[in-house]
């Protein structure tokens, strides 16, 4: 289910229709190819803003489906059989958000879809660490998968519309990085907060976590709205 949530993201990229694009000759390493996409990530704020969001997600929220095996079975007293329902509950949830952003997320801007996103699934997992009901844990997840995909999706498609097409694909290598260290990063969190103070306050603080970095975001981008309207009244 999981796998099936992208078709729809996958078809929504397929029928888009863009302009010839005319590749420009350049004669450097790769080396230097990711240099520049980092130094490039790092300079502007927009950038370094998703980046950063991304990153903060990736290890106190993605992390969740490594505490799921102990939640299931601490908490709510399930075996393997009640894990696999719990994940494809969030599975569910994810190919339902899919198929709905590539319906409907032109309607609304992807700033409000992703940190949507962020806060759907902060509430959901704050909830799930409450809960110890199975059903009400099946709900929870539904709803944590289909944030979590709008803010993935979305991020990632807001990322590539606002670079430059000469950066669009180191500035992508970045975003790679960001995503292959968040796993194990996410995964030694994760654990570590559970070892210590039990499953359901390593979701809680994940959740909470994940809840302030979109707050800041949203300040970060408000403020930076307000200064560039400042700057075109000055003019």
């Amino acid at each position: 289910l999981n796998g099936l949530s992208f078709v729809a993201v996958i078809a929504g990229l397929l029928m888009m229709r863009l302009p010839r694009f005319e590749r420009k000759i350049e004669i450097a390493s790769a080396r230097e190819h990711a240099w520049e996409g980092i130094v490039y990530s790092m300079r502007h704020q927009r950038v370094r803003t998703i980046l950063l969001l991304f990153l903060a997600v990736g290890i106190f929220g993605w992390s969740y489906a490594v505490l799921m095996p102990a939640f299931a079975r601490d908490v709510l007293g399930r075996g393997a059989n009640g894990y696999g329902i719990l994940m494809s509950a969030s599975g569910t949830g994810a190919f339902v958000g899919a198929l709905l952003v590539a319906t409907f997320g032109h309607l609304v801007t992807p700033r409000k879809i992703a940190l949507g996103g962020v806060w759907l699934f902060s509430a959901s997992m704050l909830a799930l660490s409450f809960t110890k009901s199975f059903p009400f844990a099946l709900v929870f997840l539904f709803a944590a998968g289909f944030g979590m995909l709008l803010f993935f999706s979305t991020s990632n498609t807001l990322l590539q519309t606002i670079v430059p097409d000469e950066m669009r694909g180191r500035v992508m290598g970045v975003w790679s990085l960001v995503f292959g260290a968040m796993i194990p990063l996410g995964s030694l969190e994760a654990g570590a907060v559970a070892h210590w103070a039990g499953t359901p306050v390593a979701l809680a603080f994940g959740a909470c976590i994940c809840a302030i970095a979109a707050l800041v975001t949203l300040i970060i981008i408000r403020r930076r709205d307000t200064q560039l309207a400042l700057s075109r009244r000055t003019e």
